[in-house]
């Protein structure tokens, strides 16, 4: 249960922290909770994607 990206020029996984937001599985689909990018807007948005279908394609929900 941790965020992890890879960074191409040091060539290794980096886990990500800090970060406001949660995920989870759920059926098909990945659940994100999380603040939107601009900071103090007091609100959070639910997105979901479904990884078999092909690159990230976030719908608000």
């Amino acid at each position: 249960m941790e965020v992890r990206k890879y960074d191409k020029q040091n060539k290794a996984q980096v886990t990500m922290n800090g970060w406001d937001f949660a995920f989870r599985a759920c059926g098909d689909r990945l659940i994100v909770i999380g603040e939107p990018s601009a900071i103090g807007v007091g609100h959070f948005e639910v997105n979901s994607w479904v990884p078999s279908e092909g690159p990230p394609q976030w719908n608000l929900l």
